[in-house]
């Protein structure tokens, strides 16, 4: 009965008008990015039939370059750009 614990209704308009939402992790252009384990390949498309480009170490630093396309984030790296995919990497 507390009207000040009733949610506002803008706070409701994406998810009434069926907004998707984004599961897992949110990049943004620009962000670092490291993969998670070794030998995760960099690929020149985003599918998993592509080219590998090269594999990429544990800690080696990417940069998200703020295109995300059917699982895979491209990135840069001192190594070349890429693909990879997405659940692979982390901030």
């Amino acid at each position: 009965g507390n009207p000040g614990l009733h949610r506002q209704t803008a706070a409701l308009q994406g998810a009434e008008a069926g907004a998707p939402t984004k599961a897992g992790s949110v990049f943004n252009e620009g962000d670092v990015l490291r993969p998670k384990i070794a030998n995760v390949k960099l690929l020149s498309k985003p599918t998993d039939e592509s080219n590998m480009i090269v594999t990429l170490t544990k800690g080696e630093e990417l940069i998200f370059m703020g295109k995300e396309q059917d699982g895979f984030v491209n990135v840069e790296t001192s190594k070349g750009s890429g693909w990879v995919k997405k659940v692979l990497v982390t901030r």
